[in-house]
């Protein structure tokens, strides 16, 4: 008898094998299969986005102008437009859409200030205003500005109820913004335009605009009540507020810069 077999006599236990090469090679090759898939993954998801940050950048300075309520130019405006556009081709992003929305809304209100009108592409751009905001707000809707113009373009076109998309857009702009400066007293405007046709809740949104508005940007408010001729619907909304109707007063009697109690 060997001492192998006087061992397994014994009853103890036989020395575990030693692990075969193949085993080792069959994990790292599961480990290189999962990385690879891994990294081709990052690959599918980021280089659509570089591409599309890429396009973008012809624009960006454009954008930033309209943002920031800077002068711009019709070039400037088709650049933000065909950069986003080139963008969303390979990416879907309500942010492009808006922009380019946007930009097309700003173009439309300079082309109405042109001494000869071009009435077909006007009706191109605030077409495509309106499909772009539609598109962009479904996808990304915290966006006040953008409900702000969609209201005002779909007030434009004036077709089968649009006054009652224009209405909700307009209610839209106030819930994702109600303090953004630059609408407070704009969106006050619109809402005047809005008022004939509103339903009783919406008319009560604007009155309590106009009471933001006194309280925020009083003078702004004033100048926007003489130059459209409703200072006694603004003295209205406001005789149950005696402080915001005296700062109103004051600065409806000195719209500009000046005024001795308000700077």
């Amino acid at each position: 008898m060997t001492v192998s077999d006087a061992s397994i006599a014994q009853g103890a236990a036989p020395a575990p094998r030693p692990s075969r090469p193949a085993d080792g090679r069959m994990a790292r090759l599961l480990w290189a299969v999962l990385l690879a898939l891994f990294a081709a993954f990052l690959l599918y998801v980021g280089i659509p986005r570089l591409i599309a940050a890429v396009l973008r950048v012809p624009g960006d300075a454009g954008l930033s102008a309209l943002n920031d309520n800077e002068p711009t130019s019709v070039g400037v405006m088709d650049a933000v437009i065909d950069s986003r556009q080139a963008a969303g081709r390979w990416i879907e992003s309500g942010r492009n859409s808006n922009a380019v929305g946007l930009a097309a809304m700003q173009l439309l209100s300079m082309m109405e200030l042109l001494p000869v009108r071009q009435p077909g592409e006007e009706a191109r751009y605030l077409a495509m205003g309106i499909d772009a905001l539609q598109d962009g707000l479904a996808q990304q809707p915290a966006q006040p500005y953008a409900w702000y113009q969609l209201a005002l373009a779909l007030l434009k076109r004036g077709g089968d109820g649009d006054a009652a998309r224009a209405e909700r857009a307009w209610r839209m702009a106030v819930v994702t913004g109600p303090n953004e400066p630059a609408l407070i007293v704009p969106r006050v405007a619109l809402g005047l335009v809005i008022w004939p046709q509103a339903v009783p809740r919406t008319r009560q949104i604007i009155a309590d605009e106009v009471e933001r508005a006194a309280l925020a940007q009083p003078r702004g408010l004033a100048r926007l009540s003489l130059q459209l001729g409703v200072d006694d619907f603004m003295r209205a909304t406001l005789a149950g507020k005696p402080n915001l109707l005296a700062t109103y007063a004051e600065m409806a009697r000195l719209p500009e810069a000046g005024a001795p109690l308000f700077p």
